[in-house]
């Protein structure tokens, strides 16, 4: 069985780390919100939804089906991860360019060239290698560095902003500063990288050509996590104004803060589901923590919102209190999709875990566009709550099935490889 204590001392680890990338996200929420005016921090609300969302789509589920195949016999190595990576980046970018060019028009909003080409060329690029080289340090158990390479690329950013907030920014600028940090993000997990064993071996054609074959089978997690972080942004930037982006942007800062630590419990549980097989017991207490920190989180925070949001963004996002408020339960709702899904993923059982992201596509699919229609974006985090609470109902009652059903399958007695 896995080492209890090792995991608690990795979870320890991680979420340090996480509570330093924390500390950094939520510094560049209140940087950019000082340096910009709502309407344009709506602008780079969309632009960070398509610099996010877009590797989650063009890496086609890679990163999660490397964190199956890593532990099988014989491994595979991390270089092989890698140029898959670098295969996808062509998409990447158009993809990128695709879905700017359609925000621009449906929203009629006026990018400068410069902004256009930034975001389209290295900063879609470099978020999709930094994505999957952070992801490649979860996948070969190193959960705690990954979330440290999270945060130094956090902290950078909004320290590269703070001379705009004294000598004055605009939106190029902001982006240049999101690019930095993900190019020192993807550089700071490639040397972590290189000294993993799974990065002894050489690249080879045919793990690559494994890896894009079975990669499909975990698109839908993917897809999953995409609707997870940012499908209702992204709705409320097609049917909603960039002003009103704008206030949910600011409200997601500290409403989400919780979900790294959650995110580093599922790392922790996939990686272990992955190697050993963990016990009805262990998948519980992941179950538990993960939904006691987001339950902590939104009794903190539930009553501090109406304060540090005019203290720290201005009085002038006084709107993003009540999205705040809304999107609380929706991090509580989430919180199980992030355990049962990954651990499904790390059984190999890709179906499955992308049956729940594709019914929290199709169910917010429905849902949003009234409640943006009649709500605004307070609707959007409603639509969130309804999405994230479908999804971890379908996660759950796999995972249950898998554990409790029938035909549950005992763990393996061997411990980690």
């Amino acid at each position: 069985m896995p080492d209890r204590g090792k995991a608690v001392r990795t979870i320890g680890s991680a979420t340090v780390a996480s509570a330093l990338t924390a500390v950094g996200g939520l510094a560049t929420g209140i940087l950019t919100a000082r340096i910009l005016a709502p309407s344009d921090r709506g602008v780079l609300a969309i632009v960070v939804i398509v610099v996010t969302l877009t590797p989650l789509v063009a890496g086609i589920g890679t990163s999660t089906a490397f964190k199956h195949l890593v532990t099988r016999p014989g491994g595979l190595s991390t270089r092989s991860f890698g140029v898959v990576t670098l295969l996808l980046v062509p998409l990447q970018i158009l993809l990128s360019f695709v879905c700017l060019l359609f925000f621009a028009d449906a929203l009629q909003l006026k990018i400068e060239l410069a902004a256009i080409l930034m975001i389209g060329g290295p900063l879609a690029a470099f978020s999709l290698l930094a994505y999957n080289a952070t992801d490649a340090l979860n996948a070969v158990g190193r959960s705690a560095l990954a979330a440290t390479t999270g945060a130094i690329g956090t902290i950078a950013t909004a320290a590269v902003m703070v001379p705009m907030f004294f000598v004055g920014g605009n939106l190029v600028g902001v982006i240049g500063a999101y690019l930095f940090g993900f190019v020192l993000r993807t550089a700071t997990a490639v040397l972590w990288l290189r000294r993993a064993p799974e990065s002894e071996h050489r690249a080879r054609w045919p793990d690559v050509v494994e890896l894009l074959r079975v990669s499909p089978r975990f698109a839908g997690l993917n897809l999953g996590q995409s609707v997870a972080f940012r499908a209702d942004q992204l709705a409320l930037g097609i049917w909603g104004s960039p002003s009103s982006v704008g206030y949910y942007a600011v409200a997601v800062t500290p409403a989400t803060l919780d979900r790294l630590a959650v995110n580093a419990i599922a790392q922790v549980a996939m990686r272990e589901e992955a190697v050993g097989r963990i016990s009805r017991r262990r998948m519980l207490g992941y179950l538990g923590a993960s939904i006691g920190i987001a339950g902590v989180w939104a009794a903190i925070m539930w009553p501090l919102a109406p304060v540090l949001i005019p203290w720290l963004f201005g009085v002038e996002y006084l709107p993003a209190v009540e999205i705040v408020h809304v999107l609380l339960i929706a991090e509580v709702t989430i919180a199980p999709f992030f355990i049962a899904a990954n651990l499904a993923a790390a059984r190999g059982h890709g179906v499955r875990s992308s049956v729940a992201g594709l019914v929290g596509v199709a169910v917010m699919a429905v849902a949003l566009p009234p409640l943006i229609g009649s709500l605004g974006a307070v609707g959007a985090a409603w639509g969130a709550v309804i999405g994230n609470s479908a999804m971890s109902i379908v996660a759950l009652s796999f995972e249950f099935h898998h554990r409790f059903g029938a035909r549950a399958v005992a763990p393996r007695k061997e411990g980690p490889r």
